[in-house]
């Protein structure tokens, strides 16, 4: 399925087509890290309809279908206290 992700720090999207609704998050985040850079190390904190998607849940646990948008938030260093931070991976 197709997911759109947004970068909070500019507003720029990228498409990735060829999502599983089964995947974890953390596997996303790793291949948002790897084809769509965020602007500081650990800044790919990612959002869905307002709430932040843990590592070790599945994109289906959010409900994230075909075309869904998932916000990055990479406007700081998100610290490894946090709840979808880089230490969950």
């Amino acid at each position: 399925m197709p997911i759109t992700v947004k970068r909070l720090s500019d507003g720029s999207t990228y498409l990735l087509e060829d999502i599983d609704p089964g995947s974890f998050v953390n596997t996303v985040k790793r291949r948002i890290r790897k084809e769509f850079a965020p602007q500081f190390k650990n800044g790919c904190r990612l959002l869905f309809n307002g709430k932040v998607m843990k590592s070790r849940h599945r994109l289906k646990h959010y409900k994230v279908e075909d075309n869904g948008i998932i916000e990055m938030d990479d406007r700081k260093n998100w610290s490894s206290s946090s709840s979808s931070s880089s230490s969950e991976d």
